[in-house]
């Protein structure tokens, strides 16, 4: 049940009026009935993930090629594992669909093919004679978006040009939120856009002012772009903010990958000094760092969390990354190696245990059994929806789109009372006075300390003459004559013994009258 859980919210200290706690508690009801159901429909689940187990200590799982993975599995996993020999117009880029059924690849030289890749049919094939340097999805598999030369061109799924958004020029890299229906270009010199694929308008264009980049990521937990820079830098980013949320220094050297676990609390980068950190993105602090034989060029993360790596023509997957210890260096889940290619781009096939390589002669599918969700939300994506299904969940997502506002680093503020704007306010100001006045020492100060008498005493502290020494050797004769002349008198006391017989509480009859005697003889 506790996977089903939302974060703890926190919470709001400010006034609110009747109504909106009002609508606070029906949320929160809401919300409990939806976990309810969730976990009682769990049983109803069918299918499990699978893995790769090795039989003994000795047999490591990375040592399973595709070649031998292709005897061992049936034939619909057969087809799965393919390559698609394009040698002409490469090198080339993949991307798979949300709902998993279509395929883009497109070449650098301005080739481009959507497919249905499980029926192996192709539904469209474009020759644009023109330079493209990066692809995207948008809110279905039915229309696309291209980085060309100059342009970001709109295209559908018959291959008809839609728009051509001429204020994205010389675009660089291009990503998708499918939830706020926003298409993001990281431009050639350093700007950023969003534009509203609804409305077709421009919600910002922001000025990174760090230069041309080409590693542009998503978080799925709160639409916060990141972007990679060549000085090490990874920087976050919203529509309503003209400046970057964060910004952390990574690497030493330009940044090649940034990817998040399924949760979004944890940031994996690659960078130019052949390493791999993961980074906890709620106290921005590194959690864990291991080297790598050579720098890798391209990073994707599969829904179940299994993280692929491109080397040159080597492709690593590890799968237990994050439960390891800090000190020990995860060993891989499985390696291929691409014929000698070198690989432009990796991409996990959602519901589906399926990674597309896009590399310099074509493209190659290989089988990695545990990557994708076994079981799949028709809600959320549906990989056999039909033509009807398509239309009413276009309209549902035009009904529920959410405004950029939303796009915040901590998405569980939506949705809670509202803090009153004059004590946040003050409460800013003070945390930010706070932050900014240095921190000073408190003086010890003594009373006194300047004065004639103190000065001589501290002077004369560490000073040794003769009658200081004849006054500690007084002392101590005096205190030791003190100590035999009370052994003595406790020597001459005459002490009363107890007849045998007298019982243990009539003892104290006899020391009283001992003490009494001694009274009396002083007297």
């Amino acid at each position: 049940m506790d996977k089903y859980k939302r974060p703890n919210q926190q919470k709001s200290t400010g006034k609110a009026s009747l109504r909106s706690k009002r609508l606070l508690q029906q949320s929160r009801n809401f919300e409990k009935e939806a976990l309810q159901k969730a976990v009682a429909a769990e049983v109803l689940l069918p299918e499990n993930g699978g893995i790769l187990e090795p039989e003994n200590e000795l047999e490591k799982t990375y040592s399973l090629s595709q070649a031998k993975l292709k005897g061992l599995v049936d034939d619909q996993t057969k087809r799965k594992i393919f390559d698609l020999n394009l040698d002409v117009l490469g090198p080339y880029k993949a991307i798979y669909s949300r709902s998993s059924r279509s395929l883009l690849v497109t070449g650098r030289k301005g080739h481009v093919g959507l497919t249905f890749w499980r029926e192996a049919r192709l539904q469209t094939e474009l020759y644009l004679q023109e330079t493209i340097r990066d692809l995207t999805f948008l809110h279905t598999d039915q229309y696309f978006a291209l980085a060309q030369r100059k342009y970001t061109f709109i295209y559908d799924s018959q291959g008809i040009e839609l728009h051509c958004l001429r204020e994205h020029r010389y675009p660089t890299a291009l990503t998708f939120l499918p939830y706020h229906l926003l298409l993001v270009s990281a431009l050639e010199n350093g700007n950023l856009i969003y534009t509203d694929t609804s409305l077709g308008t421009i919600v910002s264009k922001l000025d990174t002012k760090m230069g041309k980049t080409k590693v542009l990521a998503q978080n799925m937990q709160n639409g916060i772009i990141h972007l990679g820079h060549k000085n090490g830098v990874v920087s976050f980013w919203t529509p309503v903010t003209s400046n970057a949320l964060v910004k952390m220094s990574v690497h030493r050297g330009p940044v090649t990958g940034i990817g998040f676990d399924p949760k979004g609390q944890n940031m994996i980068t690659t960078g130019s000094d052949k390493k791999v950190k993961i980074w906890d993105l709620r106290t921005f602090r590194l959690k864990k760092q291991w080297s790598l034989p050579c720098v890798a060029s391209e990073m994707t993360v599969s829904q179940h969390g299994l993280l692929a790596l491109a080397m040159n023509s080597h492709v690593w997957i590890w799968k237990d990354y994050l439960g390891e210890t800090e000190e020990t260096v995860p060993k891989p889940y499985m390696k291929e190696l691409i014929g000698g290619n070198e690989i432009h781009s990796l991409d996990f096939c959602p519901f589906e245990d399926v990674l597309g390589v896009g590399h310099v002669t074509g493209f190659s599918s290989l089988v990695v059994p545990g990557a994708g969700e076994p079981n799949f939300d028709t809600f959320e994506s549906h990989p056999y929806e039909t033509k009807r299904q398509r239309k009413e969940k276009e309209v549902r997502l035009l009904l529920e789109k959410l405004p950029p506002a939303t796009i915040t680093l901590n998405p569980q503020v939506i949705g809670t009372v509202e803090q009153d704007p004059q004590s946040r306010l003050k409460e800013l100001k003070e945390l930010e006075r706070n932050a900014n006045v240095p921190k000073q020492r408190e003086k010890k100060r003594k009373r006194g300390r300047n004065k004639l008498a103190a000065k001589l005493r501290r002077k004369q502290h560490n000073v040794i003459d003769h009658r200081r020494l004849e006054l500690q050797e007084r002392l101590a004769k005096e205190k030791e004559e003190k100590r035999q002349s009370k052994g003595k008198a406790m020597l001459n006391q005459s002490t009363v013994a107890v007849p045998d017989g007298v019982p243990s509480f009539l003892s104290s009859l006899y020391e009283k009258k001992k003490k009494k005697k001694t009274y009396l003889s002083s007297n």
